[in-house]
């Protein structure tokens, strides 16, 4: 195994909305701007200590394609990490532990400096 690659545990095909137009015809009370929304699928693959990696592909509406993708990932049991970007851990993991004792600890410094803003967006 080379540097660049790293084993995963579980893969996941996220499905997220997101604003893809607008047209201010279809605005309403609902909807103001007149957004227009569509579906994304996202390949997420997860290492055993809860780190998460997300394939830098976005499927738009395929989501054959990134089930394939998926699949494939998950037979192989590693991810190349030039395809790859890490993301944020998985609730409740180890690597979640570890980053929010670094948001914990940038807190504190946040407020003993009186940088409240700071301490909003850490909090």
């Amino acid at each position: 195994m080379s540097n660049t690659k790293i084993q995963i545990e579980r893969v996941d095909v996220r499905k997220d909305v997101v604003v893809v137009d607008h047209n201010p015809e279809m605005a309403d009370y609902t909807n103001p701007t007149g957004a227009i929304y569509r579906h994304t699928f996202e390949v997420l693959a997860m290492t055993e200590g809860g780190r998460r990696f997300a394939h830098r592909h976005f499927f738009g509406l395929d989501r054959d394609a990134a089930d394939s993708l998926a699949i494939k990932v998950l037979y192989r049991g590693e991810v190349d990490l030039s395809y790859w970007t890490e993301t944020y851990p998985e609730y409740g993991s180890p690597a979640w532990a570890v980053e929010e004792v670094y948001r914990q600890a940038d807190l504190a410094g946040a407020v003993a400096r009186g940088d409240w803003e700071e301490a909003d967006n850490l909090a």
